[in-house]
């Protein structure tokens, strides 16, 4: 189904021609501090994940759409409720490998488990259930159940009754207003934004200070580059990555999956590693840790091609762009 936006009246631009209109002041007030940048690094590692809180797939290129990269986060596993399930109650979901059918759909393998096939069911699906869920809170109803076998797969594997397997039906959730940088910004089922970029020096970083071995799965990033000085890319205020225009909007705040070792399904909880270690030089307001950028993108309507091997130009920096 194509994804297309509500037109809408003309906004302010930036002298960079982004649509302008989201932020809150202190957005506002770092837009206004930000200092140009000439600086270039490199794309070395692009994933989607197509089922939120699953295994994620790496991937040498990637297209744009209105919500971050095609087909990341656009499933969701939730319980009876409705209510969104994740690593964070069920660190076994790391070990649910899926993988986009040719389809549209999906195939799912895990340990002890045949694989299934899921064909995906669309809105105007013969049969089609919508179904309300809650993520954070957020009500979303544009939903469509993916059916009765997917959901008795995943209550077997997760040991737990209730679940189901739902697809977004449309790409009408908002970024929040706080930090969107556009009125228009779009993000699927992820927490907050349609990408997390982070660099290979901010794990090389953190790894030397770490005794258990650091994986960047654990951080669940999008967009992997190198060429940075660690943690450079909490500075990044617009980017070029690739032909896409990007906006770092909000550094990253970590719970307790990357406590998740993503080859193995063990979580050790935030006592532990690599949380511990950040709070002790990463920690930010209300004992919150942060690892990774968020970012949104200018959607202009038409997909775009982000590759392995890409240059990343930083147009513009800003230090002290908040976590929260």
């Amino acid at each position: 189904m194509a994804l297309r936006l509500r037109k809408r009246g003309k906004q302010p631009r930036s002298k960079r021609g982004a649509p302008r209109g989201g932020g809150d002041e202190v957005q506002r007030e770092l837009d206004a501090r930000a200092k140009p940048s000439n600086k270039v690094r490199e794309v070395v590692g692009l994933y989607v994940y197509p089922v939120k809180s699953c295994a994620g797939t790496s991937v040498s290129e990637a297209h744009t759409c209105v919500t971050g990269f095609e087909n990341d986060r656009q499933w969701l596993v939730i319980n009876e409720k409705g209510i969104f399930l994740t690593q964070r109650q069920h660190p076994e979901m790391a070990l649910i490998q899926p993988a986009l059918h040719p389809d549209g759909g999906l195939v799912l393998s895990a340990p002890r488990m045949d694989s299934l096939r899921v064909p995906l069911l669309r809105e105007t699906d013969a049969g089609a259930v919508r179904t309300r869920v809650k993520v954070w809170g957020e009500e979303i109803a544009d939903t469509v159940d993916q059916g009765d076998e997917a959901a008795q797969w995943l209550s077997q594997y997760l040991g737990r009754a209730g679940c189901r397997l739902v697809h977004f039906a449309r790409a009408e959730r908002p970024v929040s207003a706080k930090y969107a940088h556009s009125e228009e910004d779009r993000v699927g089922f992820a927490d907050g934004f349609p990408f997390l970029v982070a660099s290979q020096e901010s794990l090389q970083d953190l790894q030397s200070r770490c005794s258990t071995e650091m994986r960047m799965n654990r951080f669940r990033p999008n967009i992997v580059v190198r060429g940075c000085a660690p943690f450079e890319e909490d500075t990044w205020r617009e980017v070029e990555v690739g032909p896409v225009r990007m906006f770092g909007r909000k550094r990253c705040t970590r719970c307790k999956i990357p406590t998740t070792n993503q080859e193995t399904g063990e979580q050790v909880g935030l006592a532990g590693e690599p949380i511990s270690v950040l709070r002790s030089y990463r920690g930010a307001a209300n004992n919150a840790v942060c690892f990774g950028m968020n970012t949104t993108h200018q959607w202009g309507g038409f997909r775009q091609t982000v590759s392995v091997g890409d240059k990343v130009l930083v147009r513009t920096v800003v230090e002290g762009i908040p976590p929260q």
